[in-house]
């Protein structure tokens, strides 16, 4: 049906990629979840919005893979400045976090219309739980969090 697919593309994206040396595996990981997801369209609407959401990834894969590339020693590029960096990251941040919601949403929905109220429920609190990620992430990106770890650093 196209889940195997969205989690191996997910696993791709957001496991693999963490080490920044390895970002071009967002070159596999999202053309693995547009797949899914467009396998998974005909079953629930909220899959057909996150479709057309996911394709927006593939600038970020293109970016982060040449990126990568970069570090391995292949040429650094000016579209790694820092101010297209600080844009492009944020920017990612803000996508993954919507892709990931809808993802979400859409799972929970289709559980809902099965009468599968368990996995409905995994994936309500998964969606907090991301929130609460999202959340942290975001006050540990903020300037002034930087000063007070510094901060207290030197205490």
């Amino acid at each position: 049906m196209g889940f195997g697919w969205l989690i191996v593309g997910y696993f791709f994206v957001s496991v693999v990629s963490l080490y920044s040396p390895l970002s071009f595996a967002m070159l596999a990981g999202y053309p693995m979840m547009i797949l899914a997801l467009w396998k998974l369209a005909p079953y629930q609407r909220h899959f057909r919005t996150a479709l057309r959401v996911s394709a927006f990834s593939l600038p970020f894969a293109i970016y982060y893979a040449l990126y990568s590339f970069g570090m391995l020693g292949m040429g650094e590029l000016p579209i790694f400045a820092e101010p297209v960096w600080t844009v492009v990251e944020w920017a990612y941040f803000a996508y993954t976090l919507a892709l990931t919601v809808l993802i979400l949403t859409a799972i929970s929905a289709l559980c809902r219309e099965l009468y599968l109220l368990k996995l409905q429920g995994n994936a309500m609190r998964s969606i907090l739980l991301i929130a609460f990620t999202y959340s942290a992430d975001l006050i540990g990106r903020l300037p002034f969090v930087g000063g007070l770890q510094s901060m207290f650093a030197l205490i």
